[in-house]
């Protein structure tokens, strides 16, 4: 549950799962432990952590944006980000899809066993899908109709992690229910042969994908400079905050990693916020030194 305290949205999408879960079992038990008191406590304790941090409070003051676009407009749009960044991209542009195929056996395994663990996949799965649609659809939305953009970079990496790890959740719990329902039995063959074979060939595809060959090769060439680039940076605004500055110009950040995260082009985007106006402007607040680039 910490991961709430990561951005405004994920504290947002943690708060529909959490009524979610606690709404699924109070109806199917007819009483709540004291243990879900006990998460929401730390979940609105972290939070408030978030929300009142005074960097992310300033950061606030500084990026007060506002869609100009309707409410219809945003939830028909939202629908269309949330198909293409998340679905479209995680099957098509990610090895996802080759981790799921090659982790079957053992999923099948982990809900044949007596593991402790089983249970909380004893979840109808229609029920499951629809929330996890739910929340994933209203990241979007919310960014759309709040903001007035679609969901930022740094938001939507740690939304497609959480994306992964809610598909690999409802892959059990539809195995657990079929599994279940005796279903399973008609479909007892064996996954190992076909899995391989068809991971061997998403191997090759996405080996080849120059998006994925160029996020990996950035990792070592442009990376270490990247981080050396701001580490200076942050310390010449550290040296002219302590020599009572007032303004500062600093070198332009050269190097740009790409991340895994994909335009509507489809191509990789880049850390290029270290030289935006507005994180300047944002940098300039906290160290109360106006920041300006060198030409």
């Amino acid at each position: 549950i910490f991961i709430a305290g990561f951005s405004e949205v994920t504290i947002f999408s943690i708060a529909i799962l959490y009524g979610a879960v606690v709404g699924y079992q109070y109806v199917k038990n007819k009483k709540l432990e004291k243990f879900w008191l006990l998460l929401l406590i730390v979940f609105v304790l972290f939070a408030g952590f978030n929300i009142f941090s005074p960097g992310n409070m300033l950061r606030m003051t500084v990026s007060q944006t506002k869609g100009k676009e309707s409410f219809l407009f945003c939830s028909v749009r939202a629908i269309y980000d949330l198909v293409l960044f998340h679905g479209v991209y995680i099957f098509f542009k990610t090895p996802f899809l080759l981790f799921c195929l090659i982790s079957t056996p053992a999923f099948f395994k982990l809900i044949r066993s007596s593991h402790p663990l089983v249970k909380i996949f004893n979840v109808h799965p229609f029920y499951s899908l629809i929330v996890t649609l739910l929340i994933f659809y209203l990241q979007h939305a919310l960014s759309l109709y709040g903001a007035g953009y679609t969901m930022q970079g740094r938001v939507f990496n740690f939304s497609f992690l959480l994306f992964c790890l809610a598909l690999v959740y409802n892959s059990l719990v539809m195995i657990h229910f079929f599994e279940a329902s005796g279903w399973m039995s008609v479909f007892n063959l064996n996954f190992r042969i076909p899995a391989l074979i068809i991971s061997g060939i998403l191997f090759l595809f996405f080996s080849m994908s120059d998006n994925n060959r160029l996020v990996m090769g950035d990792l070592y060439r442009q990376l270490p400079l990247f981080k050396r680039e701001l580490a200076n940076r942050y310390r010449l605004l550290e040296d002219a905050k302590s020599a009572g500055q007032t303004e500062i110009r600093v070198p332009a950040i050269s190097a740009m990693p790409k991340l895994f995260i994909f335009g509507e082009d489809g191509k990789c985007m880049t850390t290029n916020f270290a030289n935006d106006p507005v994180y300047l402007k944002e940098m300039s607040m906290y160290y109360k030194v106006k920041i300006q680039l060198k030409q």
